[in-house]
């Protein structure tokens, strides 16, 4: 698992407690705790992290390119985090290809990890100011938006453009996109009433296109959509075309434009996934299908398999294959049955490939509640109690193993803590918990005080 170190950065001072300071981010990470203690510093170092390592996989820029100045003004500043840095800041980033080391005053130390298995994400990150991409109707035409919220714009605007019809995970509520006329409306499966998204509530608002890119983004890099709305690098179109050339001179022109035309056309099932393989060399502008008619493929040779299996496993080094989720805040303005919903959505997300990430920042003890319900489904899954039966408290699709789930809380005082599990489910005993139980017992005093001085 990657792992993340953070010292005297931002709010965080001393950083994570236990493990030399690495906190693991795990499939599900979960980051609790009070205002302006780091939780977002957190989500953000890490999503900046793994950009730079898809970067540099990309061949973006080389390692040497990569400077303070770089990481502080462009890299940092993007999420808004670049001033956060001081004399003694101190970060260490294990990535899955790189390792990166990073203090004010030095050079950073990018170190290359030998990992052949590595799978390219798709990275996302929800900021809490996604609503004000929904509350104005021209969002994009706002002066001083700043820069990722014009980013989460953008992977919204592809995702409605896409899937021009969502149904939000709360209420009976519809999204539905017009194209040509550039307007968002919320309405309901029965279209009983349409308002236009600017015009709904507040949690309408925030769900909206949150929803809207985490359904896309799963989707995409399961293939499920058009693989040609892959963006290459230079570096990356050579890297496929000298597949493709490889694939032809192996196979014989006329066997590799078969195959790849009865992918295009759905008409070829393998057991291993080549879905969209013929996609993705078109998008390099390598292949494109001229007829209409389904290509015929004879039974191919064992070796010629291996050759096809070999090179999907290349190509998927190159298109983004897996989901890394990072939402800030998703019950924002939104009841607490509604919260649960949104988390199971996200969670399906997650469940959509295995190798998925969720990353979380949360006020509200009921995400870690549902979270809470979510492990301990999946706990009775596993030792047979029917489907169904659980399908009823919590989907199936969003139950999540509790080994699959980390939990920190930062800290005033700058430090992180991780949540010990309870037999392997989320622990109850964290500070959002405790604010309940302190509210209760505030209560309970006043009432105290009311016997002690109201009743005669």
């Amino acid at each position: 698992m990657p792992q993340l170190r953070i010292k005297n950065f931002g709010p965080i001072k001393n950083g994570f407690t236990e493990n030399d300071g690495f906190m693991e981010i795990s499939p599900v990470t979960v980051i609790c705790g009070n205002q302006a203690t780091g939780k977002s510093t957190i989500a953000k170092l890490y999503s900046t992290f793994t950009w730079l390592e898809k970067a540099l996989q990309r061949g973006d820029f080389v390692r040497s390119s990569v400077t303070i100045s770089k990481l502080k003004n462009s890299y940092f500043q993007y999420l808004n985090i670049g001033s956060y840095f001081k004399d003694d800041t101190e970060i260490d980033f294990i990535g899955e290809l790189y390792k990166f080391h990073v203090s004010k005053t030095e050079k950073p130390i990018i170190e290359k990890v030998d990992n052949p298995n590595y799978i390219k994400p798709k990275i996302e990150y929800a900021p809490a100011e996604r609503n004000l991409i929904s509350a104005f109707p021209n969002a994009e035409k706002m002066q001083g938006l700043l820069r990722y919220l014009f980013g989460f714009l953008d992977e919204f605007d592809e995702a409605r453009i896409n899937f021009p019809e969502i149904r939000l995970p709360i209420g009976n509520f519809v999204y539905k996109y017009d194209k040509a006329k550039h307007k968002s409306f919320i309405t309901t499966a029965e279209n009983d009433f349409r308002i236009e998204l600017f015009e709904a509530s507040s949690g309408i608002q925030s769900v909206t296109p949150l929803s809207a890119v985490s359904q896309y983004y799963s989707k995409l890099v399961n293939n499920e959509e058009n693989p040609a709305r892959q963006r290459f690098s230079l570096e990356e179109k050579k890297e496929i075309e000298k597949e493709y050339r490889k694939l032809e001179a192996l196979l014989g022109v006329d066997v590799l434009r078969s195959i790849l035309g009865a992918f295009m056309t759905g008409g070829l099932g393998f057991a291993f996934s080549l879905k969209g393989l013929a996609s993705v060399f078109s998008t390099a502008g390598l292949y494109n299908v001229v007829s209409e008619e389904e290509p015929v493929v004879k039974e191919l040779k064992e070796e010629q398999v291996q050759i096809l299996k070999d090179a999907n496993d290349k190509i998927l080094s190159l298109v983004d294959s897996r989901f890394i989720n990072i939402v800030e805040e998703p019950e924002q303005n939104l009841y607490p049955d509604s919260q649960g919903k949104v988390l199971y959505e996200l969670l399906e997300c997650l469940n959509s490939n295995k190798d998925n990430q969720l990353i979380i920042t949360t006020h509200s003890p009921y995400i870690l509640s549902y979270l809470t319900l979510s492990a301990k489904a999946a706990e009775l899954l596993s030792g047979g109690v029917p489907a169904d039966k659980i399908e009823k408290i919590v989907p199936e699709k969003s139950t999540v193993d509790g080994n699959r789930i980390t939990i920190y809380e930062t800290k005033e005082d700058g430090s992180i803590t991780k949540l010990l599990p309870y037999e392997n489910l989320p622990s109850d005993e964290n500070l959002l918990n405790k604010a309940m139980a302190e509210g209760n017992e505030k209560f309970s005093k006043l009432l105290d005080l009311e016997v002690a001085f109201c009743q005669k």
